[in-house]
């Protein structure tokens, strides 16, 4: 497992990332690009945000899984509470200032509640369209580190 990733734009999103990216854009969520991963071409990423309520969301997919939403909120001082609707097993270890949540198979738009409703306070940090992809990197090679220290 590579311990970074580099996104490259791409035309579109996948087929199977579509629904997903309306359920996301029915909650007012903006398109930040859809990319390749370089180290992991099989992987295709869309990206969304939804500044002023400190959203993050990823769509990945591929031809094994289909296709699955994460969202996050990120915060000034380094947490992150995270949402997803995977059916894939969760890591057995993330990062310590990562909270988790994995409801299987929910829709863009419960999901979007949930992880609203563990928003702790209002020190969220916004993300921009244009700095989405360099968080997605940074997340990815955070979340591998802490894989490789621990062993898991």
């Amino acid at each position: 497992m590579s311990s970074a990733i580099h996104l490259i734009a791409a035309a579109r999103p996948t087929e199977a990332a579509r629904p997903l990216l309306a359920g996301l854009a029915a909650c007012k969520f903006t398109d930040a690009g859809n990319w390749d991963i370089e180290e992991i071409p099989k992987i295709k990423v869309s990206l969304m945000v939804k500044p002023d309520d400190g959203l993050f969301a990823v769509v990945e997919s591929a031809s094994s899984i289909g296709a699955q939403v994460n969202i996050h909120t990120l915060y000034s001082d380094g947490r992150l509470f995270s949402v997803t609707n995977s059916e894939l097993p969760a890591p057995r270890s993330l990062p310590a200032n990562i909270t988790r949540k994995q409801l299987p198979r929910c829709a863009p738009a419960e999901l979007a509640k949930v992880v609203r409703a563990m928003q702790a306070g209002p020190d969220f940090r916004s993300i921009s369209a244009v700095e989405a992809p360099r968080v997605y990197e940074y997340l990815y090679a955070e979340a591998i580190r802490v894989r490789k220290e621990t062993g898991r």
